[in-house]
Protein backbone atom coordinates (compact mmCIF):
# COMPACT_ATOMS: atom_id res chain seq x y z
CA UNK A 1 0.00 0.00 0.00
CA UNK A 2 1.08 3.68 -0.75
CA UNK A 3 -0.43 6.62 0.07
CA UNK A 4 0.55 10.36 -0.65
CA UNK A 5 -0.42 13.96 1.53
CA UNK A 6 -3.10 15.23 -0.83
CA UNK A 7 -4.83 14.31 -4.02
CA UNK A 8 -2.24 16.35 -5.97
CA UNK A 9 0.86 14.45 -4.49
CA UNK A 10 -1.18 11.00 -5.64
CA UNK A 11 -0.65 12.02 -9.03
CA UNK A 12 3.21 10.65 -8.74
CA UNK A 13 1.22 7.24 -8.90
CA UNK A 14 0.39 5.20 -12.17
CA UNK A 15 -2.84 4.67 -12.67
CA UNK A 16 -2.69 3.49 -16.24
CA UNK A 17 -3.68 0.06 -15.64
CA UNK A 18 -6.54 1.15 -13.49
CA UNK A 19 -9.78 -0.28 -14.59
CA UNK A 20 -11.60 1.97 -16.70
CA UNK A 21 -15.28 0.76 -16.02
CA UNK A 22 -14.91 1.77 -12.77
CA UNK A 23 -12.39 4.63 -12.53
CA UNK A 24 -11.70 7.75 -14.67
CA UNK A 25 -8.15 8.34 -15.76
CA UNK A 26 -8.36 11.25 -17.94
CA UNK A 27 -6.49 13.19 -15.89
CA UNK A 28 -3.09 12.79 -13.51
CA UNK A 29 -5.46 11.13 -10.46
CA UNK A 30 -7.74 8.41 -11.18
CA UNK A 31 -11.69 9.70 -10.63
CA UNK A 32 -14.94 7.54 -9.89
CA UNK A 33 -16.64 7.86 -13.22
CA UNK A 34 -19.99 8.19 -10.93
CA UNK A 35 -18.63 11.24 -9.34
CA UNK A 36 -18.54 14.84 -11.06
CA UNK A 37 -15.06 16.29 -11.21
CA UNK A 38 -14.73 19.36 -9.33
CA UNK A 39 -14.83 22.61 -11.32
CA UNK A 40 -11.65 24.45 -12.16
CA UNK A 41 -11.31 28.46 -11.06
CA UNK A 42 -8.54 30.51 -11.93
CA UNK A 43 -8.83 33.90 -9.42
CA UNK A 44 -6.45 36.59 -7.98
CA UNK A 45 -5.15 37.09 -11.70
CA UNK A 46 -5.72 40.48 -13.01
CA UNK A 47 -5.59 41.21 -17.13
CA UNK A 48 -2.47 43.39 -16.65
CA UNK A 49 0.26 43.73 -14.87
CA UNK A 50 3.27 45.06 -14.44
CA UNK A 51 7.16 44.04 -14.25
CA UNK A 52 8.86 43.65 -11.11
CA UNK A 53 5.75 41.93 -9.56
CA UNK A 54 4.50 38.83 -8.10
CA UNK A 55 0.62 37.87 -8.48
CA UNK A 56 -0.81 35.14 -5.69
CA UNK A 57 -3.07 32.54 -7.66
CA UNK A 58 -6.10 31.74 -5.61
CA UNK A 59 -7.69 27.96 -7.13
CA UNK A 60 -8.02 24.75 -5.95
CA UNK A 61 -5.86 22.28 -4.09
CA UNK A 62 -6.54 19.55 -6.73
CA UNK A 63 -5.73 22.22 -9.90
CA UNK A 64 -2.21 22.63 -11.29
CA UNK A 65 -0.55 25.65 -13.08
CA UNK A 66 1.33 26.23 -15.95
CA UNK A 67 3.13 28.86 -17.83
CA UNK A 68 3.70 28.96 -21.40
CA UNK A 69 7.26 28.33 -22.27
CA UNK A 70 7.35 31.49 -24.01
CA UNK A 71 7.00 33.15 -20.63
CA UNK A 72 9.71 30.92 -18.80
CA UNK A 73 11.78 31.48 -21.09
CA UNK A 74 11.47 35.15 -20.70
CA UNK A 75 12.28 34.78 -17.19
CA UNK A 76 8.95 34.99 -15.81
CA UNK A 77 8.74 32.04 -12.50
CA UNK A 78 6.14 29.91 -11.41
CA UNK A 79 6.76 28.61 -7.94
CA UNK A 80 3.64 26.61 -6.00
CA UNK A 81 0.55 29.21 -6.68
CA UNK A 82 3.23 32.67 -6.59
CA UNK A 83 3.78 33.94 -9.90
CA UNK A 84 7.41 36.06 -10.16
CA UNK A 85 7.77 38.78 -13.34
CA UNK A 86 11.25 40.19 -13.06
CA UNK A 87 12.12 43.53 -13.67
CA UNK A 88 12.65 43.49 -17.05
CA UNK A 89 11.67 46.59 -19.34
CA UNK A 90 12.25 44.14 -22.38
CA UNK A 91 8.88 42.34 -20.90
CA UNK A 92 6.18 45.39 -21.18
CA UNK A 93 4.11 44.95 -24.50
CA UNK A 94 4.41 41.07 -24.26
CA UNK A 95 2.03 38.61 -22.29
CA UNK A 96 2.20 35.57 -20.66
CA UNK A 97 -0.52 32.76 -20.39
CA UNK A 98 -1.57 30.60 -17.30
CA UNK A 99 -3.28 27.49 -17.18
CA UNK A 100 -5.28 25.70 -14.37
CA UNK A 101 -5.72 22.60 -15.04
CA UNK A 102 -7.59 19.44 -13.43
CA UNK A 103 -5.66 16.71 -11.60
CA UNK A 104 -9.02 14.28 -12.43
CA UNK A 105 -9.47 15.33 -15.95
CA UNK A 106 -7.00 17.48 -18.08
CA UNK A 107 -9.79 18.25 -20.31
CA UNK A 108 -10.82 20.58 -17.76
CA UNK A 109 -9.23 23.87 -17.98
CA UNK A 110 -8.69 27.41 -17.03
CA UNK A 111 -6.73 29.76 -19.24
CA UNK A 112 -5.88 33.69 -18.49
CA UNK A 113 -3.69 35.87 -20.73
CA UNK A 114 -2.32 38.62 -19.07
CA UNK A 115 -0.43 41.86 -20.30
CA UNK A 116 2.64 42.80 -18.68
CA UNK A 117 2.68 46.90 -19.03
CA UNK A 118 3.39 49.61 -17.21
CA UNK A 119 0.58 50.99 -15.30
CA UNK A 120 0.99 54.56 -13.13
CA UNK A 121 -2.08 56.22 -11.63
CA UNK A 122 -1.60 60.21 -10.82
CA UNK A 123 -3.94 62.14 -9.00
CA UNK A 124 -3.78 65.82 -9.90
CA UNK A 125 -5.09 68.94 -8.18
CA UNK A 126 -8.33 69.89 -7.98
CA UNK A 127 -9.69 72.13 -10.72
CA UNK A 128 -12.28 73.11 -7.95
CA UNK A 129 -15.37 75.68 -9.33
CA UNK A 130 -15.97 75.77 -13.04
CA UNK A 131 -17.73 78.83 -14.49
CA UNK A 132 -19.73 76.89 -17.15
CA UNK A 133 -21.27 80.21 -18.46
CA UNK A 134 -17.87 81.62 -19.01
CA UNK A 135 -15.73 78.74 -19.73
CA UNK A 136 -15.17 76.98 -23.14
CA UNK A 137 -13.20 73.95 -22.05
CA UNK A 138 -11.72 72.44 -18.96
CA UNK A 139 -8.15 72.47 -19.03
CA UNK A 140 -5.92 69.70 -16.61
CA UNK A 141 -2.04 69.66 -17.20
CA UNK A 142 -1.01 66.28 -17.36
CA UNK A 143 2.76 66.84 -18.39
CA UNK A 144 4.36 65.18 -20.88
CA UNK A 145 2.11 61.94 -22.30
CA UNK A 146 1.57 60.30 -25.30
CA UNK A 147 -0.48 57.34 -27.02
CA UNK A 148 -4.21 56.99 -27.47
CA UNK A 149 -6.62 59.55 -25.43
CA UNK A 150 -9.84 58.04 -23.47
CA UNK A 151 -11.36 60.76 -20.94
CA UNK A 152 -14.49 60.10 -18.99
CA UNK A 153 -15.73 63.36 -16.91
CA UNK A 154 -18.31 61.55 -14.41
CA UNK A 155 -19.37 58.26 -15.58
CA UNK A 156 -19.63 59.72 -19.45
CA UNK A 157 -17.18 59.21 -22.27
CA UNK A 158 -16.09 62.42 -23.37
CA UNK A 159 -14.42 63.91 -26.34
CA UNK A 160 -11.02 65.64 -25.12
CA UNK A 161 -7.44 66.79 -26.99
CA UNK A 162 -4.29 67.12 -25.73
CA UNK A 163 -1.37 69.56 -26.44
CA UNK A 164 1.46 70.86 -24.97
CA UNK A 165 1.04 68.81 -21.61
CA UNK A 166 -2.35 69.66 -21.45
CA UNK A 167 -5.66 67.67 -22.04
CA UNK A 168 -8.53 69.91 -23.35
CA UNK A 169 -12.22 68.76 -22.67
CA UNK A 170 -15.11 71.46 -24.62
CA UNK A 171 -17.85 72.01 -21.63
CA UNK A 172 -20.03 71.26 -24.49
CA UNK A 173 -19.17 67.44 -23.39
CA UNK A 174 -20.70 67.95 -19.99
CA UNK A 175 -24.84 67.22 -20.54
CA UNK A 176 -25.18 68.08 -16.43
CA UNK A 177 -23.78 69.86 -13.76
CA UNK A 178 -22.19 69.50 -10.22
CA UNK A 179 -19.51 67.87 -8.95
CA UNK A 180 -17.70 65.62 -11.53
CA UNK A 181 -14.52 63.27 -10.94
CA UNK A 182 -12.11 63.51 -14.39
CA UNK A 183 -10.27 60.19 -15.20
CA UNK A 184 -7.67 60.81 -18.28
CA UNK A 185 -5.92 57.34 -19.79
CA UNK A 186 -2.84 57.20 -22.20
CA UNK A 187 -2.85 54.02 -23.61
CA UNK A 188 0.26 52.48 -25.72
CA UNK A 189 -0.27 49.10 -27.33
CA UNK A 190 2.20 46.75 -28.86
CA UNK A 191 0.23 44.70 -31.51
CA UNK A 192 -2.65 43.57 -29.71
CA UNK A 193 -0.88 43.94 -26.54
CA UNK A 194 -1.01 46.70 -23.74
CA UNK A 195 2.34 48.47 -23.47
CA UNK A 196 1.60 51.11 -20.81
CA UNK A 197 -0.65 53.02 -19.56
CA UNK A 198 -0.86 56.07 -17.78
CA UNK A 199 -3.98 57.47 -15.57
CA UNK A 200 -4.34 60.92 -14.40
CA UNK A 201 -7.45 61.47 -11.60
CA UNK A 202 -8.62 64.89 -10.81
CA UNK A 203 -12.48 66.45 -9.91
CA UNK A 204 -14.02 69.88 -11.18
CA UNK A 205 -17.43 71.57 -9.55
CA UNK A 206 -19.19 72.25 -12.60
CA UNK A 207 -21.35 75.20 -11.37
CA UNK A 208 -23.93 76.95 -13.06
CA UNK A 209 -23.79 80.15 -11.20
CA UNK A 210 -22.70 80.96 -7.21
CA UNK A 211 -24.08 83.74 -5.32
CA UNK A 212 -22.32 85.70 -2.54
CA UNK A 213 -24.77 88.50 -2.39
CA UNK A 214 -28.10 89.88 -1.12
CA UNK A 215 -28.32 91.65 -4.45
CA UNK A 216 -28.17 88.47 -6.56
CA UNK A 217 -30.76 86.29 -5.15
CA UNK A 218 -33.14 87.20 -7.81
CA UNK A 219 -30.73 87.00 -10.80
CA UNK A 220 -30.31 83.50 -9.17
CA UNK A 221 -33.95 82.74 -9.83
CA UNK A 222 -33.65 84.47 -13.20
CA UNK A 223 -30.83 81.91 -13.92
CA UNK A 224 -32.64 78.47 -12.13
CA UNK A 225 -36.06 79.72 -14.05
CA UNK A 226 -33.69 79.84 -17.36
CA UNK A 227 -32.46 76.48 -16.84
CA UNK A 228 -35.66 74.93 -16.07
CA UNK A 229 -35.35 74.33 -12.84
CA UNK A 230 -31.79 72.78 -13.04
CA UNK A 231 -28.13 73.34 -12.68
CA UNK A 232 -25.62 73.53 -9.70
CA UNK A 233 -25.60 76.50 -7.49
CA UNK A 234 -23.39 77.40 -4.95
CA UNK A 235 -23.20 79.94 -2.07
CA UNK A 236 -19.62 81.26 -1.82
CA UNK A 237 -20.48 83.97 0.95
CA UNK A 238 -22.93 85.11 4.03
CA UNK A 239 -25.85 86.52 2.80
CA UNK A 240 -27.92 89.21 5.28
CA UNK A 241 -31.62 90.35 3.34
CA UNK A 242 -31.42 93.74 4.87
CA UNK A 243 -34.08 96.35 5.61
CA UNK A 244 -37.59 95.84 5.89
CA UNK A 245 -39.06 94.04 2.72
CA UNK A 246 -37.24 90.87 2.31
CA UNK A 247 -40.19 88.82 1.94
CA UNK A 248 -39.94 85.30 -0.52
CA UNK A 249 -42.71 83.65 -2.51
CA UNK A 250 -43.89 83.70 -6.24
CA UNK A 251 -46.11 86.65 -6.48
CA UNK A 252 -45.98 90.44 -8.13
CA UNK A 253 -45.57 91.30 -3.86
CA UNK A 254 -42.43 89.47 -3.03
CA UNK A 255 -39.27 91.53 -2.74
CA UNK A 256 -37.41 88.19 -3.68
CA UNK A 257 -38.15 84.79 -5.77
CA UNK A 258 -37.59 81.30 -4.04
CA UNK A 259 -35.98 78.89 -5.93
CA UNK A 260 -38.50 77.12 -8.05
CA UNK A 261 -42.24 77.84 -8.87
CA UNK A 262 -45.45 75.87 -8.57
CA UNK A 263 -44.87 75.01 -12.84
CA UNK A 264 -41.31 75.26 -12.32
CA UNK A 265 -39.87 73.57 -9.61
CA UNK A 266 -36.22 73.37 -8.26
CA UNK A 267 -34.81 69.95 -9.46
CA UNK A 268 -31.30 70.95 -9.31
CA UNK A 269 -28.78 71.25 -6.81
CA UNK A 270 -28.15 74.51 -4.08
CA UNK A 271 -24.96 74.03 -2.04
CA UNK A 272 -24.52 76.12 0.51
CA UNK A 273 -21.40 75.65 1.53
CA UNK A 274 -22.33 76.23 5.23
CA UNK A 275 -22.53 79.68 4.77
CA UNK A 276 -25.16 81.56 6.28
CA UNK A 277 -28.68 83.19 4.80
CA UNK A 278 -30.27 85.46 7.15
CA UNK A 279 -33.61 86.67 7.30
CA UNK A 280 -35.30 84.87 5.49
CA UNK A 281 -39.27 85.87 5.23
CA UNK A 282 -41.54 83.25 3.07
CA UNK A 283 -44.83 84.69 2.50
CA UNK A 284 -47.32 82.69 0.43
CA UNK A 285 -48.28 78.84 0.72
CA UNK A 286 -46.22 76.50 -0.66
CA UNK A 287 -43.96 78.81 -2.01
CA UNK A 288 -40.48 78.64 0.26
CA UNK A 289 -36.86 79.62 -0.19
CA UNK A 290 -37.28 76.96 -2.26
CA UNK A 291 -40.12 74.87 -4.26
CA UNK A 292 -37.73 72.27 -4.73
CA UNK A 293 -39.27 68.49 -6.49
CA UNK A 294 -36.74 65.86 -7.28
CA UNK A 295 -33.41 68.51 -6.40
CA UNK A 296 -30.79 68.11 -3.59
CA UNK A 297 -30.38 71.53 -1.02
CA UNK A 298 -26.92 70.82 1.06
CA UNK A 299 -25.20 72.64 3.36
CA UNK A 300 -27.24 75.04 4.36
CA UNK A 301 -27.46 77.26 6.99
CA UNK A 302 -30.72 79.51 7.55
CA UNK A 303 -30.76 81.69 10.86
CA UNK A 304 -33.73 84.37 11.56
CA UNK A 305 -36.25 82.97 9.25
CA UNK A 306 -40.20 83.27 9.46
CA UNK A 307 -43.20 82.74 7.12
CA UNK A 308 -46.53 84.47 7.68
CA UNK A 309 -50.25 83.09 6.37
CA UNK A 310 -51.86 82.97 3.53
CA UNK A 311 -55.84 84.10 3.65
CA UNK A 312 -56.52 80.57 4.48
CA UNK A 313 -54.63 81.02 7.92
CA UNK A 314 -52.57 78.63 6.77
CA UNK A 315 -48.67 78.85 7.42
CA UNK A 316 -46.11 78.66 4.40
CA UNK A 317 -42.76 76.67 4.57
CA UNK A 318 -39.61 77.93 4.53
CA UNK A 319 -38.84 74.52 2.55
CA UNK A 320 -41.12 73.44 0.07
CA UNK A 321 -40.06 69.80 -1.04
CA UNK A 322 -40.96 66.86 -2.74
CA UNK A 323 -38.63 63.66 -3.33
CA UNK A 324 -35.93 65.84 -2.64
CA UNK A 325 -32.59 65.10 -0.45
CA UNK A 326 -32.02 67.64 1.63
CA UNK A 327 -28.70 67.20 3.73
CA UNK A 328 -26.48 69.50 6.17
CA UNK A 329 -29.13 71.70 6.88
CA UNK A 330 -29.33 73.91 9.95
CA UNK A 331 -33.03 76.12 10.20
CA UNK A 332 -33.39 78.99 13.06
CA UNK A 333 -37.02 79.94 13.45
CA UNK A 334 -38.16 82.81 15.48
CA UNK A 335 -41.64 83.26 14.11
CA UNK A 336 -45.04 82.66 16.08
CA UNK A 337 -46.64 80.85 12.92
CA UNK A 338 -43.59 79.58 11.17
CA UNK A 339 -43.20 76.07 8.48
CA UNK A 340 -40.09 74.89 8.18
CA UNK A 341 -40.98 71.93 5.54
CA UNK A 342 -43.83 72.57 3.15
CA UNK A 343 -44.96 70.52 0.42
CA UNK A 344 -45.14 70.32 -2.81
CA UNK A 345 -48.80 69.88 -4.09
CA UNK A 346 -49.56 67.54 -0.93
CA UNK A 347 -47.35 64.99 -2.29
CA UNK A 348 -43.97 63.44 -2.20
CA UNK A 349 -41.06 61.88 -0.05
CA UNK A 350 -37.95 63.39 0.85
CA UNK A 351 -34.82 62.36 2.10
CA UNK A 352 -33.37 64.12 5.33
CA UNK A 353 -29.59 63.70 5.84
CA UNK A 354 -28.07 65.86 9.39
CA UNK A 355 -30.54 68.51 9.52
CA UNK A 356 -32.00 70.40 12.41
CA UNK A 357 -34.44 73.08 13.38
CA UNK A 358 -33.98 74.95 16.07
CA UNK A 359 -37.36 76.42 17.67
CA UNK A 360 -37.19 79.60 19.82
CA UNK A 361 -40.73 80.68 19.78
CA UNK A 362 -44.31 79.06 20.05
CA UNK A 363 -45.06 77.91 16.56
CA UNK A 364 -48.61 77.64 15.41
CA UNK A 365 -47.05 74.86 12.51
CA UNK A 366 -43.99 73.64 12.34
CA UNK A 367 -42.90 70.13 11.19
CA UNK A 368 -46.10 68.02 12.09
CA UNK A 369 -50.25 68.74 11.48
CA UNK A 370 -50.38 68.89 15.12
CA UNK A 371 -51.62 72.35 16.88
CA UNK A 372 -51.74 74.31 19.75
CA UNK A 373 -50.35 73.17 22.70
CA UNK A 374 -49.36 69.95 21.58
CA UNK A 375 -45.91 71.89 20.14
CA UNK A 376 -43.96 72.81 23.16
CA UNK A 377 -42.88 76.74 23.24
CA UNK A 378 -39.10 76.06 22.56
CA UNK A 379 -37.46 72.73 21.32
CA UNK A 380 -34.42 71.30 18.92
CA UNK A 381 -35.68 69.19 15.91
CA UNK A 382 -33.50 66.58 14.40
CA UNK A 383 -34.47 65.27 11.06
CA UNK A 384 -37.91 66.52 8.78
CA UNK A 385 -41.14 65.33 7.56
CA UNK A 386 -40.28 62.06 5.20
CA UNK A 387 -43.95 61.77 3.78
CA UNK A 388 -46.75 64.23 2.96
CA UNK A 389 -49.47 62.52 1.70
CA UNK A 390 -53.06 63.60 -0.32
CA UNK A 391 -54.94 65.61 2.02
CA UNK A 392 -52.24 67.08 4.14
CA UNK A 393 -51.56 63.96 6.49
CA UNK A 394 -48.19 63.31 7.25
CA UNK A 395 -45.90 60.33 7.74
CA UNK A 396 -43.27 61.78 9.93
CA UNK A 397 -39.28 60.55 10.44
CA UNK A 398 -37.98 62.93 12.96
CA UNK A 399 -37.16 63.44 16.19
CA UNK A 400 -37.42 66.62 18.78
CA UNK A 401 -36.52 67.56 22.15
CA UNK A 402 -37.32 70.37 25.00
CA UNK A 403 -33.97 72.42 24.27
CA UNK A 404 -30.55 72.27 22.87
CA UNK A 405 -29.66 70.63 26.61
CA UNK A 406 -31.99 67.69 25.88
CA UNK A 407 -30.56 67.47 22.36
CA UNK A 408 -27.22 66.42 23.69
CA UNK A 409 -28.83 63.07 24.21
CA UNK A 410 -29.33 62.71 20.08
CA UNK A 411 -26.22 60.62 19.04
CA UNK A 412 -24.60 63.12 16.62
CA UNK A 413 -21.47 60.80 15.92
CA UNK A 414 -21.76 60.00 12.01
CA UNK A 415 -22.90 63.66 11.43
CA UNK A 416 -20.54 65.42 8.63
CA UNK A 417 -17.67 67.00 9.96
CA UNK A 418 -16.96 69.63 7.54
CA UNK A 419 -20.30 70.73 8.00
CA UNK A 420 -21.15 69.78 12.17
CA UNK A 421 -18.95 70.47 15.05
CA UNK A 422 -20.71 69.05 17.92
CA UNK A 423 -20.67 71.86 20.98
CA UNK A 424 -21.79 71.00 24.54
CA UNK A 425 -23.29 67.52 22.51
CA UNK A 426 -25.33 68.89 20.12
CA UNK A 427 -24.14 69.65 16.50
CA UNK A 428 -23.66 72.97 15.26
CA UNK A 429 -22.93 74.45 12.01
CA UNK A 430 -18.85 75.10 11.79
CA UNK A 431 -20.02 78.81 10.81
CA UNK A 432 -21.37 79.47 14.17
CA UNK A 433 -18.62 78.18 16.28
CA UNK A 434 -16.87 80.74 17.24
Amino acid sequence: MKYYADATAAAAFDFTSWENDFWNVNGEVAYPKCLAVPAVTLNGVEATTDVNTTITVETEATTTLSLNQEALDAGIMLDGNVITIPDDAALLGTNFTLTATSIYDSSKTVVKTVDICSITTTSLTSLGDVDMASTTALTVNVGEASGDLSVKLGDKVVDATYADGDVSIPVAQATDWGEKEIEIVFTQMNGETLASQKTFTTDAVLVTMSISKESEWNTLYNKVEAMQGNGYYVQTGDITFSGTSYNFGDSANSTYHGLGTGTNTFKGTYNGRGFKLENVSVMRYQSGLFKANGATIKNVVVLNADTTEDTAGDPNGILSVADTLVQNVYIEVANQKTLVFGRVNNVGTSNYDNVMVIVKAYTKHVLTENYGASTPAEYVQIGGVNTWSEGGSVHTGYTYYADATAAAAHDFSSWDTSFWTVVNGVATPNCLVS
